[in-house]
């Protein structure tokens, strides 16, 4: 019977372990400079809500992605069919199926996203802007919000990860066609989409979803309404969130972006 490669285990191994080094339990690569960088992420309201209640963050699987390069499709023909040494004998046919096969199951692993939202590149949270395509992207005709962490706030946050599970993090590369290897599946993407500015918490699981307890607290240094949303309502839930939630409090606001709301 032919095996699934949704039943393959992957490991840092298949990443390129060298290229990580390990803080509290997660993989970080090499291409995050500063851990204390602030990091964001849109999200429809209830999504928040459910993060402060349940104390998890809902991580999905990469193949319920829009973005079909997400889930292995190809824009061109030639990229379809990767060219490919004939192999000389068993042992480079197993390798090279193991290759393939390792390749095609880092397309089905569970990521979360996170944008850096930096302007004038500078790392500094006074010079943060709040992202207007992002909103328009992930909370236009919504209740949505922001929350802002920090890349160290978001290892910290999470309670224990589970022995069996394997974390990585990591900013995504915005290059064209092409892409060979498990790390370029996850953490690569078309020029497209450069505008988002994103960072990666992959989970090498091939399950349709999983809930990664956190500490929300830590996690969550500022929330920030929607411009699509009016005043009265933002308003309206900063308090009630605020009352039962006293973390919160001084750490909830309305965007600064004026946009005419659109009637909730």
């Amino acid at each position: 019977m032919k095996k699934d490669n949704s039943d393959i285990k992957l490991s840092i191994r298949d990443f390129g372990e060298k290229n990580f080094h390990l803080i509290k339990g997660v993989y970080v690569h090499k291409n995050i400079e500063n851990i204390d960088t602030p990091i964001f992420r849109y999200m429809k309201f209830e999504h928040l809500l459910s993060i402060l209640k349940k104390q998890k963050l809902y991580i999905p699987n990469k193949l319920m992605f829009p973005d079909l390069r997400e889930r292995g499709y190809k824009e061109y023909l030639p990229f379809i069919f990767n060219l490919q040494p004939v192999a000389r004998n068993k042992e480079e046919r197993e390798r090279n199926k193991r290759e393939y096969d390792n390749e095609q199951a880092a397309k089905k692993v569970c990521v979360s996203c996170w944008t850096y939202d930096i302007q004038n590149n500078s790392q500094k949270t006074e010079d943060i802007l709040e992202n207007y395509l992002m909103w328009k992207a992930y909370a236009y005709q919504e209740t949505g919000c922001r929350i802002e962490s920090s890349i160290q706030d978001l290892i910290g946050c999470i309670k224990e990860p589970k022995k069996q599970e394997t974390i990585l993090l990591a900013n995504v590369i915005y290059e064209k066609e092409g892409w060979d290897n498990c790390f370029d599946s996850v953490f690569k993407k078309a020029p497209y989409y450069f505008y988002e500015q994103e960072v990666r918490l992959c989970v090498l699981t091939s399950e349709g979803y999983i809930k990664l307890p956190i500490d929300p607290f830590k996690l969550i240094k500022k929330i920030t309404f929607s411009p699509f949303v009016s005043k009265e309502y933002a308003d309206f839930h900063i308090s009630k969130l605020t009352n039962k939630y006293p973390e919160l409090e001084n750490k909830i606001e309305s965007s600064h972006i004026l946009e005419y709301p659109i009637n909730k």
